[in-house]
């Protein structure tokens, strides 16, 4: 499935993430976990391209008890290290994150979003001139940062937490409807082309765990997952999922909410709302305004 393991894979019941091919600079877009409980089973997926499987014996492990106890045992500290150590990592990461986001200065103009045709919408910019998005939690809490150079390069902070992380662009009233988008580019388009509150979900695969969290906080809220169609996937040789509209279905399944996605006419190239926006200005609010 096109994952890179270094070494032997880890079969301790916690979620690894590996390089897949494809993969640059500290990207990890393969993920795997594997049980060799009494009955050994796992799950393999990868993110690049949406491929997916879970594996499971045929046949249960010829375990002693005492023998099935202890590996029991050992999965356990072996899971509860890891844990312990992630979570640290991602304190660290947080409280990096807020010096770099103190130290920057609002963004003004950048190529970024001169390119993208978009403001600012509170961003930063660090010593370096990239561009720094926040990564928050449904209360504001600062986790990590997505820095995005001129030339359009995306890298989050190492260690952060990203699972459900977000950033909201404009205020959320109460029983306003929410616009969850990937990129903040996307989510800009959409706050300028309808004035409503859009929060980045920075891929496809965080779409749900943000828009769950705005669910729970409100169960009667209108959730509008705004997806990208990765349309060009499907064509390849051999075909790919197309991932942006699949995670966004599935996102919005998941939160009795729905699912949009920009049309585009023959000739056109785009996979998103704001690829759309400019190649025809009008055409996003004047989609998102029949919702």
């Amino acid at each position: 499935m096109g994952l890179r393991v270094e070494g032997r894979p880890l079969m301790d019941g916690v979620l690894h993430r590996v390089r897949v091919d494809g993969d640059r600079g500290r990207q990890r877009s393969g993920a795997y976990v594997g049980h060799l409980d009494a009955w050994p089973a796992g799950y393999v997926r990868n993110h690049r391209t949406g491929a997916e499987e879970r594996w499971r014996a045929d046949a249960p492990c010829a375990l002693r008890p005492g023998e099935r106890a202890a590996l029991a045992r050992e999965a356990a500290e072996v899971a509860e290290r890891r844990t312990r150590a992630r979570m640290e990592g991602q304190r660290r990461a947080a409280r990096l994150a807020a010096r770099i986001w103190e130290a920057a200065t609002p963004a003004a103009s950048h190529p970024y979003l001169a390119a993208k045709g978009v403001g600012p919408h509170g961003l930063r910019v660090d010593r370096q001139g990239r561009l720094l998005v926040p990564v928050a939690d449904i209360d504001g809490r600062l986790w990590g940062l997505q820095r995005i150079g001129p030339d359009g390069s995306k890298l989050f902070l190492k260690g952060a937490r990203t699972d459900g992380g977000h950033m909201l662009l404009g205020r959320l009233a109460p029983g306003a409807p929410l616009i969850v988008a990937e990129g903040f580019a996307t989510a800009a388009t959409l706050r300028e082309a309808t004035g409503r509150a859009v929060a980045v979900a920075f891929n496809a695969h965080n779409l749900e765990a943000v828009a769950r969290s705005y669910r729970v906080r409100d169960a009667t809220r209108h959730i509008i997952i705004a997806g990208d169609d990765d349309r060009h996937l499907p064509l390849r040789r051999p075909p790919l999922p197309n991932v942006g509209r699949e995670r966004a279905e599935a996102a919005a399944a998941a939160v009795r909410g729905i699912a949009v996605f920009p049309t585009f006419r023959t000739g056109e190239w785009g996979t998103d709302w704001n690829d759309l926006s400019l190649v025809r200005p009008a055409a996003v609010a004047h989609a998102m305004g029949a919702l």
